[in-house]
């Protein structure tokens, strides 16, 4: 049941998910994006409806298209050589290494059909989804050095199982490692060196458990704080050095206490973790983490404005149901997950980004795409309809 009902500013639309029954709404801000994104065909606009699944569905619908944490052995389909893929070896779908995928050894269009208007669209998709090769790994296979067991990832040297990465070097078991060095078990870290266990961290170098810090150096058990060095066990410090769990100390004692205490030691650090966590539940935070921002709603965003209901954004405008879009400008982008590197105009697409536009309902579109609808695995390519595996091409159909 949809009901549709005047705001003082805005029209709105309740609608009822259809996968999970939760209610939801639809905005005129929303009706009027749909309606830009919609694809013309010989001068005849597709208008895309409303959406009848709420965000958070719509949100796991597309996640199912992504695996960046799961590895395996199997062999290329072209070579027959044993490689490793984010693609399991019992799937019917046809894997080649990144080498050959990207040779012009074959041609994704030799496996094109005519569309069969008396079938539904989604079937003849799944058909060429199951024959046409894919590539073993996402990742900027020509920029990558001794980074084997990487995905969704490039420009990577001396990695291992990391994956949302770029330029990365020495990085070992992590995911949204981005400009890092000799870092270790971290998550979402921005420009940092010689770090461990860190979550959000940004521009910092030498840190151990630390998370939402940005600017510190050679501390341990940091949360929230900026451009502060030499400090332990320590929450929304500002320019600080020499404090031990909030507590200003003077050189000499807190070189005296980091000497005594025992990094190597699990029960240290298991100890010293329980009363930092004790000292975080007693804090207060702030409710969005970021800066230069315009009108946003969500967390983790960064120089942006005109966003709603995302996370971990940087350097966008007008977006919504984003999340880990970066390196823009990216804008008027709904329900995308991960990439930018200047993207426009994206609706429901998972992994879009480095200059593509006007893509609708895509997966993997990369590299310099626009104009592409229900693609998966395409680059360089343009104005695309239900195609696989696509290099530098225009003009196809399935």
């Amino acid at each position: 049941m949809e009901i549709s009902y005047k705001m003082p500013d805005t029209t709105y639309m309740e609608k009822t998910c259809s996968n999970c029954s939760a209610p939801f709404e639809v905005t005129q801000d929303d009706l009027d994006f749909y309606n830009r994104v919609s694809p013309s065909f010989n001068e005849k606009k597709c208008e895309i409806p409303a959406p009848t699944h709420c965000p958070k569905c719509r949100q796991q619908r597309r996640l199912a298209w992504q695996n960046m944490l799961h590895l395996y052995h199997r062999k290329c389909d072209g070579t027959g050589q044993q490689i490793i893929s984010n693609y399991a070896p019992n799937t019917p779908y046809k894997v080649y290494d990144n080498p050959h995928w990207w040779s012009d050894e074959w041609d994704a269009k030799d496996y094109g059909r005519e569309m069969d208007f008396s079938r539904p669209f989604f079937e003849q998709f799944d058909e060429l989804l199951q024959e046409v090769p894919l590539p073993n790994l996402s990742i900027g296979y020509k920029t990558c050095e001794n980074s084997d067991y990487i995905n969704f990832a490039g420009d990577c040297k001396n990695c291992y199982l990391i994956a949302h990465a770029n330029y990365g070097e020495d990085c070992m078991y992590g995911f949204g490692v981005k400009r890092a060095k000799d870092c270790l078990d971290c998550l979402n870290i921005f420009d940092c060196e010689l770090c461990y266990e860190c979550i959000d961290c940004r521009q910092s170098y030498n840190l151990r458990y630390c998370q939402d810090c940005e600017g510190c150096s050679n501390s341990l058990f940091l949360r929230n704080c900026e451009q502060c060095k030499d400090c332990f066990g320590c929450i929304n410090l500002r320019q600080k050095q020499y404090c031990i769990f909030n507590e200003q100390k003077d050189k000499a004692t807190y070189e005296s206490f980091i000497a005594q205490f025992d990094t190597g030691s699990y029960a240290s650090i298991s100890s010293t973790r329980t009363k930092f966590d004790a000292l975080q539940s007693e804090s207060i935070y702030p409710a969005l983490q970021g800066y230069q921002n315009e009108n946003v709603f969500g967390d983790h965003i960064f120089r942006s404005q005109n966003i709603a209901e995302s996370f971990d954004i940087q350097e966008s405008r007008d977006m919504k149901y984003c999340e880990r879009i970066y390196n823009g400008p990216n804008s008027d982008c709904y329900d995308v997950d991960q990439y930018g590197f200047c993207i426009e105009q994206i609706y429901e697409g998972s992994i879009v980004g480095k200059n593509t536009q006007r893509c609708n309902f895509c997966v993997l579109a990369r590299y310099q795409n626009s104009d592409l609808h229900y693609c998966y695995q395409c680059f360089f390519s343009q104005n695309l309809l239900g195609c696989i595996s696509m290099k530098r091409e225009k003009y196809c159909i399935l």
